[in-house]
Formats: C-alpha cells, sequence, structure tokens
C-alpha cells in the first residue's frame, strides 16, 4: 500500500500514468459543492482550506485512486464525513481553552456548528482585505460621521459615541454585517482596529447639535447639512415660521416664565439670554458664561425653571447633581459632553461653587478628562451651563463667570399651572422655537460689547445683537457681595443698624442691643475681648469705608458710665450708592 501514496509532485509521470493520482485540494474541489449542502445556512467552507487538511490526514498532497479506494472502500459519505471534520477544524476557533477541550471532543457534524458555543470563524484573505471590505460595509450601511474626533452612526438614527472598538454602539454595528463568502468579520486577529481606523479616516467631519443658529444661518432640518459642516440631531417638533413679528413672539417667550417670581428688573432677559445662547453656541466663537438660578428657599421653581429652558431648546433635560468633589464632578459630567445636549444643568449647589474643574469650563472650549474603562482625551465644553442652589456661596473668580437670575417666592404658594409646565413646553415646542427665530432673525446681527463681560466678549457682542446692550448680565461685584458668607453677614448686620438707628449714631452696648443675638455675630469669630470690645475695634478699623453698600463713621460721643460721662466713640451707618468698581471685601 505504500506505493500508492507519493510526497512529490506527479508532474512527471505520463498523462495516463496521472490519471490515477489526485490532487487532495483539487479533490476538496470536487467535492465542495455536496459539502456545503450539508452546512448550516450561510456556512460555506474554502477548498483550499479543505484541501490542507486532507493533505495532512492522508500524509501527503497527492494520493493515488486506489489509495482513495481502500481508504474510502469507494464511499461518498465516508469522505463527506471526513472532509467536513477537516473543513470543521479548519473553519472554527473557539474563544477560550476551556471551549477548545469542549470542541475537541465534539462529532464531526457538531464541529460545523461549534454546538451550543460561541466560536469564531476563519477568514484565509489578508487581514487588509476584510478590514476594507467590512469598512465599506459599514460605511454604506450606518453613514458615520466624526464630531469631535469620535465615531457616531446616522443611520437609522445619531448613535451613541464610538470611541473604540469596545463601545456598544461599535460592537452592535459590527456584528450587525454579517458573514460574507463564509467568512464572518470578527476571525481575523486585528482586523477590529483597522476596520475601526478605516472607518474613522473615511468619515465626515462634522460639528453637530439640536436646531439653531450655525455660522449666522438658521438650521432646522434633521439629518446633515454638509455646506455647513453640521449634522442637526433634532428630529422632534417642526419649528413654526414666525413672520416679522418679533414682539409678539418675544412676548410669547415671556408669557412662558410669568408665574415664576423673578426679582431682577431684567430677570426675562436674563432668561432669554439662556434660550439664545443655547441656540446660538455655534455661531460665534469663545466660551461662554454659566447661567445662576438661585432663590432663597426650597420650592420657590428654581430647578423646574432651569428645566424648561433646557426642554425648549434640546426637547429634553441633562441634568447633573451636584458633587463637591471635583474628580467625581468631572467623571459624572463628561457623559453629558459627550450628549447632543446644549444646556447642562448641575442642581441643587452645596457649599462653594468654583474650583479648578468649573472655573476651566468656562474659560476655555476644551477640556480633557476620561471616563470609565476609556482613554484620555478632550471634550468640547461649550455648553450652556445653568447652576441652581438656594443661596450659593461662591468664589471671587466664579462670580466673574455668571449671570444671576433669582427667584424668590416669599413663601407665596406655588401657581397651580405651573408643575404642567415642561409638559406645555413640550407639546408647544415648535411654535416656540419658531418665537425663538423670529426673536434672532429680527436683530441686525452683532452688537457692542457689554460691560463686564471679560472673556466673554464674543458672546456678549451676540447677545447684546439680540437682546441689547443696554443692561449688564455679569455684575462680580454685586453677586460676590450677595454670596460672600461674611459679606452677606456684614449686610444684614449694618441694614439692622441702619434701620433701627434711623440716622443716630449709637454705641456698642447699643449695637448690641439692637441686633440680638443673631447670624451676623459669626463675624466675631476668633476677636479677642468681649463682644462690644470686638465689635468697636472692627468697625473702628472700617471707618470711612463702604462695606456691602454701607458706610460706617466714627462720631465722638459720651456715655455715663460710674456717675460721671466719659468720651465714648459712636458709630453712624448710613446706606451709599455702591460704585461696581468698589470691592465686597470684608475687614478682615
Amino acid at each position: 500500500m505504500e506505493d500508492l501514496f507519493i510526497d512529490q509532485d506527479p508532474s512527471s509521470l505520463d498523462e495516463a500514468g496521472k490519471k490515477l493520482w489526485f490532487d487532495t485540494a483539487d479533490l476538496a474541489a470536487r467535492f465542495k459543492s455536496q459539502l456545503e449542502q450539508a452546512l448550516p445556512e450561510g456556512r460555506t467552507v474554502a477548498a483550499k482550506a479543505i484541501g490542507k487538511e486532507l493533505g495532512g490526514w492522508i500524509g501527503a498532497g497527492w494520493c493515488h485512486a486506489d489509495a482513495l479506494r481502500w481508504i474510502f472502500r469507494g464511499e461518498f459519505a465516508l469522505l463527506l464525513g471526513v472532509a467536513a471534520e477537516a473543513a470543521a477544524k479548519a473553519q472554527l476557533r473557539p474563544k477560550t481553552k476551556r471551549d477548545k477541550a469542549k470542541f475537541d471532543g465534539l462529532r464531526s457534524h457538531e464541529k460545523l456548528t461549534g454546538g451550543d458555543m460561541d466560536v469564531m470563524a476563519h477568514d484565509s484573505r489578508h487581514p487588509r482585505e476584510i478590514a476594507q471590505d467590512a469598512a465599506e460595509k459599514l460605511l454604506a450601511r450606518y453613514i458615520p460621521v466624526v464630531r469631535d474626533d469620535v465615531i457616531h452612526w446616522t443611520q437609522p438614527k445619531w448613535s451613541e459615541p464610538c470611541h473604540g472598538t469596545n463601545a456598544q454602539a461599535w460592537r452592535a454595528a459590527y456584528q450587525s454585517i454579517g458573514w460574507r463568502d463564509g467568512d464572518h468579520y470578527r476571525g481575523a486577529p486585528g482586523v477590529d482596529a483597522a476596520v475601526f481606523g478605516l472607518v474613522h479616516d473615511q468619515s465626515l467631519r462634522v460639528r453637530a447639535g439640536g436646531v439653531g443658529v450655525v455660522d449666522g444661518q438658521w438650521v432646522d432640518t434633521p439629518g446633515l447639512c454638509e455646506a455647513l459642516g453640521y449634522y442637526c440631531t433634532d428630529d422632534g417638533a417642526r419649528v413654526e415660521t414666525w413672520t416679522k413679528e418679533e414682539e409678539r413672539a418675544r412676548e410669547v417667550l415671556e408669557r412662558l416664565f410669568q408665574h415664576f417670581p423673578l426679582t431682577q428688573p431684567d430677570a426675562t432677559r436674563r432668561i432669554l439670554s439662556v434660550i439664545v445662547t443655547a441656540l446660538s453656541l455655534h455661531s460665534f466663537a469663545g466660551p461662554v458664561p454659566a447661567f445662576l438660578v438661585k432663590a432663597h428657599n426650597p420650592g420657590d421653581g428654581k430647578t423646574l425653571l432651569a428645566q424648561a429652558c433646557a426642554q425648549l431648546v434640546d426637547g429634553s433635560v441633562s441634568l447633573v447633581p451636584w458633587v463637591r468633589d471635583e474628580d467625581k464632578f468631572l467623571e459624572s459630567l463628561l457623559a453629558e459632553l459627550d450628549g447632543q445636549n446644549r444646556i447642562i444643568i448641575v442642581d441643587n449647589v452645596k457649599g462653594t461653587l468654583g474650583g479648578a474643574v468649573i472655573e476651566a469650563l468656562l474659560t476655555g472650549t476644551k477640556i480633557r478628562g476620561a471616563q470609565k474603562f476609556q482613554n484620555s482625551r478632550l471634550y468640547d465644553c461649550r455648553r450652556v451651563f445653568v447652576f441652581t442652589g438656594n443661596d450659593p456661596v461662591m468664589t471671587a473668580d466664579m462670580a466673574r463667570r455668571l449671570v444671576p437670575i433669582d427667584v424668590d417666592r416669599a413663601g407665596a404658594p406655588t401657581p397651580p399651572d405651573l408643575p404642567a409646565l415642561l409638559q406645555d413646553v413640550s407639546q408647544r415646542r415648535g411654535q416656540l422655537l419658531g418665537a425663538c427665530r423670529s426673536v434672532i432673525e429680527s436683530s441686525a446681527g452683532e452688537g457692542p460689547e457689554i460691560p463686564g463681560c471679560r472673556s466673554y466678549e464674543a458672546w456678549s457682542r451676540m447677545i447684546s445683537g439680540v437682546l441689547g446692550a443696554d443692561w449688564r448680565p455679569i455684575d462680580a461685584h454685586a453677586l460676590a457681595s450677595e454670596s460672600d458668607p461674611d459679606v452677606v453677614l456684614w449686610r444684614d448686620l449694618l441694614e439692622q443698624i441702619a434701620d433701627d438707628a434711623e440716622g443716630r449714631p449709637l454705641a456698642t452696648t447699643d449695637i448690641l442691643a439692637i441686633t440680638g443675638r443673631g447670624a451676623w455675630r459669626g463675624v466675631l469669630r476668633g476677636q479677642q475681648g468681649d463682644e462690644a470690645t470686638a465689635i468697636g475695634r472692627i468697625l473702628h478699623t472700617m471707618r470711612g469705608r463702604v462695606i456691602a453698600g454701607y458706610r460706617i463713621e466714627v462720631v465722638q460721643g459720651s456715655v455715663f458710665i460710674g456717675g460721671q460721662w466719659r468720651a465714648k466713640d459712636k458709630y453712624l451707618v448710613t446706606k451709599v450708592a455702591q460704585s461696581p468698581d468698589t470691592s465686597p471685601d470684608v475687614p478682615f
């Protein structure tokens, strides 16, 4: 039987002799169609791979016809079984060692399907060819774009970000491209990364966001606007058209917030600036100030006010709970920066508002960070941040980055229509966006810079063009004075003295008697001597200065002590008009 097998090419034989010899690859090709009929649907085999396995089983790349008859006894079924087993071994590769052991113990027909294991198919093509083929399928089916160096699918809709090959949106799309010529794209090592790189390089670079102004043009059609390099992700309400009705449009927007107890004379303009800024982010360059909706008491509607603005602009609400730890706050914030919402609400600020992370968000356009299980990268932080809180304390640097919006219900009950505000905004969003468009397009373009908007000059020119320049959205001094704990305490103390004294100078003992034992006595912390001596010493050093809007003057007086009159300083507190540039510092 040994002479029935050879280890060399029988090309030297004559034609008659060659007929008795079979190339194992050719043999496999002859039976390929029959073999495929026995395979599961969608599974094919490569003749070359089967021939290689058969050649290894026989012991050479060629065999004699008598050898085949002797081996298989003329039974095609036996040949099919051997070839099927060889094909299964060549085509299927278990993922784990445990699965490999299980796989080796399967029968031939079970190996064709891999049993109940998740197996990976082998592809004999060059990995570069596989990767290019897979990339072409993904590009055609999902029409990806790249925003901020991150892939997003645009079909059938805007997807979650694909940061890498482990991203959920990427895996789902990658697995969906299916089989090709019997070979699954997951089969070749390194192909995943190659496909990702090809898709990333060949995708269109775009900016993305909802309805709004992009490069001076209003965009309200969902999908890609190639001329502007902008993808509109907003597929919600149709924006209604308003024709030369800017005043009526403004009234419609103002009535939306009429039930909120707004205390500032220009409060509605401040609210409109939140909405206009968010809708116009792509129309100007540079950083964007934040907004602070603050109240004295819980339940005044500050969070609802912020949510109504977000619902109008984005069609949804993006809310981040306040976390004092900067690292944890940044971690929770990055996921929102990956989203499309232009308004991000930071709710219920407690403690001191400020710090390196938050201040960096409001003075730059990019911030570096990393989400869990992801590499560090740059995030676009040009969003409209709206903070809410009850009498929040903030750093002086933070006060220069905020537009305050004051809400004070003063104990009055909540209007019955207010809780349904978000639903109303959602239902009327198309109309309200049309009103916003009318207000924005009715402006004459950029206006002059608004004083006090240092670092936000481009923003102030945009806002003044729409809402006018005769107001002061950022007043760092006033905001710092209102929020600094020491200034607040001194303001309350000096206000009480001025009101009760009615223009009369008072001795320190009289001041203590008038003011009682209120919270203001915290200003005396760390002072030496009794309270009367301590407050006298502090007031004396403050003479002639303006503190929290009040001027302190020292008046020479006398008091009756021990049966005689003695010289004693008295203090006169009067309210004065305060310059915007006056320092809000407390005296110590």
